[in-house]
């Protein structure tokens, strides 16, 4: 048998909603050292960003399975031209990238705004 409990799952992504305070589009995934994304890549791939606060953000049952975390819906305006392929919260606090998901490939101009439609920021599945 394998369990796990919603709440306990609830905890991971609770720390994304109270700490992820930045969306960042990038137009390629940050590098991995360790397995861990390089919080200075956001920096190096960045097309624009956005500040989140907590209520930007929604836990609740996995599409799936499990638990799931919602990023809202946000304008952001590019700050640079170029093709985003994922968007990354981070925790600029704590200097650590919280979540990467890729996303469709999307043209970003500099200084126009542009909508990042909700999405799935991650999902914990129930064990199987």
């Amino acid at each position: 048998m394998k369990y796990a409990q919603h709440a306990s799952m609830d905890l991971a992504l609770n720390d994304i909603k109270n700490n992820g305070n930045r969306l960042h589009l990038l137009s390629q995934a940050p590098g991995l050292t360790g397995g861990i994304p390089n919080y200075a890549d956001v920096a190096t791939y960045s097309l624009g960003n956005v500040a989140l606060a907590s209520g930007d953000f929604t836990v609740q049952d996995g599409a799936v399975s499990g638990r799931r975390i919602t990023v809202a819906q946000k304008t952001v305006t590019g700050s640079a031209g170029g093709t985003a392929v994922c968007a990354v919260v981070i925790d600029t606090g704590n200097t650590v990238i919280k979540a990467v998901t890729t996303c469709p490939s999307f043209t970003v101009t500099n200084g126009v705004a542009f909508v990042v439609a909700a999405y799935d920021a991650w999902e914990i599945q129930d064990p199987t």
